[in-house]
């Protein structure tokens, strides 16, 4: 632990907002060492209580928070005093510094953080320096960070270099860059991803209590939902603009129009459109490094294989919906990571045109890819379900097959999860996949059933 003697809380407070409790075990023996208390609390909500009784001598806040956007406590901790460090698990670009910066935060760190570099930073805050003085050379970089001046280091910035304002790839995207071939005509976007992004110019409809609620919009952990239901929601907003979802070092790029998504790429090689010409032998591997090399870096490969006869019209758009549809559905098993929302005019010239319809995607994607354990295990026997009280899609939107739409439609409460499978008459993958996207889309909402009555709970 870091030890430093001139720096005390004075029997005062240290907050800790967030969920990670190493940190706020941390952040515990640091407060208890410079005579003060600490206490982590898990959501944005308990912060802004906390933060209006007074008594607080700095706060670190772990961003994204599960509840309320970030900069809702960022504010309320500036209006009461409240030095502030602000922690994320998300990369942030210049402009997220800046905003964090007029928002209160003395200093903005990137996950993984060392904790010297944690604790030298909240002294500081804590008054050994001013919140915002510049930082030690070793404390600005961090271990193994570059040095000042190098293109990765700036002040109260822990984490890579920031590219250049243009490069909307390489802020999208991590070292593996995607193929260019899948960069759209017309990018990068006209607004720049921020981690506090405006709220969507429209919102999902109003739940009644007690319904399923919809995910956070503007960013989140993937933890507290899911994919599935994060494209309800954009549905129900008619989202447009560029959706980012990662886990570790992938990182999955997807542009939705009005709620429904058109285009999607990845830094996972094997999920670039090159790879998938490969696949369907349209090309041998030496053809493709040939025509690469012919046609350099910055010119789409589907435009240049449509050129030279190898594709035509109907197979590239085929291609390419087959690309958005599996991308997409490699990520509905994603129970960690996080995603973020850029909303924003798209391209200035349309691409190639993709007719995916968000309600059918979600659906289809259950088919072929939930396990049935998990299927399972989301559904139990005994559970009831009852039609949702603020659905993302009319039923007639997302073209069941035959006997799911009558599954569904006996969904009324008086039906356990085991009656509804056994009297569908379909398999028994089919039915539960069927089920779970209904849940996912809040078409149906899930209910406890008691001795007293019936309970219906939320499933985020």
């Amino acid at each position: 632990m870091l030890k430093s003697p001139g720096v005390t809380l004075r029997g005062r407070l240290l907050l800790y907002v967030g969920r990670e409790a190493a940190l706020a075990r941390i952040l515990s023996d640091a407060a208890a060492e410079r005579g003060g208390t600490a206490a982590a609390l898990p959501t944005g909500g308990e912060a802004l209580a906390r933060a209006r009784g007074g008594g607080l001598a700095a706060a670190v806040v772990d961003l994204p928070l599960a509840d309320i956007p970030g900069d809702k406590v960022l504010l309320a901790l500036r209006e009461h005093g409240v030095p502030c460090l602000v922690i994320s698990r998300i990369p942030q670009s210049e402009r997220s510094v800046a905003t964090l910066r007029e928002l209160g935060a003395a200093t903005v760190l990137e996950k993984p953080v060392d904790a010297r570099v944690l604790l030298s930073h909240l002294d500081r805050a804590l008054g050994g320096l001013p919140a915002h003085g510049k930082p030690s050379a070793e404390d600005q970089r961090g271990p193994g960070r570059a040095p000042p001046g190098s293109s990765s280091a700036r002040e109260g910035w822990e984490g890579p270099a920031e590219p250049p304002a243009g490069d909307f790839e390489s802020r999208i995207f991590s070292e593996a860059r995607p193929a260019l071939d899948e960069t759209p005509p017309g990018l990068p976007l006209r607004t720049a991803l921020s981690a506090l992004e405006r709220p969507l110019p429209a919102a999902p409809p109003r739940r009644a209590p007690g319904a399923r609620p919809f995910p956070e919009l503007k960013e989140g952990d993937l933890g507290a939902t899911r994919v599935t239901r994060l494209l309800a929601a954009l549905h129900a907003a008619k989202a447009t603009g560029a959706l980012t979802l990662t886990q570790g070092r992938v990182r999955k790029l997807v542009l939705l129009e009005a709620g429904h998504p058109v285009f999607a790429a990845s830094n996972a090689p094997a999920e670039r459109f090159a790879a998938r010409c490969l696949r369907e032998r349209i090309l041998s591997p030496k053809a493709l490094a040939s025509i690469m090399a012919e046609i350099g870096p910055n010119s789409p490969l589907n435009e240049a294989l449509l050129a030279r006869g190898l594709l035509d019209l109907e197979r590239r758009a085929r291609m390419l919906r087959d690309q958005v549809s599996e991308l997409l559905w490699s990520t509905f098993a994603w129970r960690e990571g996080y995603y973020r929302m850029s909303v924003g005019v798209r391209a200035r010239r349309p691409i190639v045109p993709v007719e995916l319809r968000a309600g059918e995607l979600i659906f289809e994607g259950l088919r072929h890819t939930a396990e049935l354990e998990s299927l399972r295990r989301e559904l139990p026997d005994p559970l009831s379900l009852v039609p949702g009280q603020a659905p993302a899609f009319r039923l007639a939107e997302l073209r069941l097959k035959a006997g799911e739409e009558a599954m569904v439609a006996q969904a009324d409460g008086s039906r356990s999860v085991h009656d509804l499978v056994a009297l569908s008459g379909l398999g028994e993958h089919q039915a539960l996949a069927v089920l779970q996207g209904c849940l996912d889309v809040g078409v149906l909402d899930a209910v406890s059933r008691l001795l007293t009555g019936t309970r219906r709970m939320g499933f985020m």
